[in-house]
């Protein structure tokens, strides 16, 4: 039986209901306020050419069900990888950097991240 569906908000939960729900046979309407897609993981290009990233929300390369998705609908093409590092600039100019880059991946990134003191390798 084919069911027309709308879905309000094209982050990645509107976006993945979406491609479930054309998958099984059913017709979609995705609806979005802003002119781009993504929510939280979307990005745009500002007048300089710079990628400008929606908000702090960061996804590993051990997120197999993104990354299946991302394969599923072509959008992995369009994925720019960035090294996993922060920067922090602290009082008196005091530079800190988290720094994600593990092999092993989630959560063991994040506690090498948080324990090891980058101040030495910045200057």
């Amino acid at each position: 039986m084919l069911v027309q569906v709308a879905i309000v908000g094209s982050g990645l939960a509107g976006l993945t209901a979406a491609v479930d729900l054309v998958d099984a046979g059913h017709e979609v309407d995705l609806y979005e306020a802003r002119p781009f897609m993504g929510g939280k993981v979307g990005s745009w290009v500002d007048q300089k050419g710079n990628h400008i990233e929606m908000g702090l929300h960061v996804f590993f390369f051990n997120y197999a069900n993104l990354f299946a998705l991302m394969r599923k609908v072509g959008a992995i093409d369009n994925l720019l990888p960035k090294d996993h590092t922060h920067l922090f600039v602290n009082s008196g100019g005091d530079l800190r950097e988290l720094d994600f880059r593990f092999p092993i991946g989630a959560p063991f990134n994040g506690l090498k991240a948080f324990f090891y003191d980058s101040a030495a390798d910045l200057g």
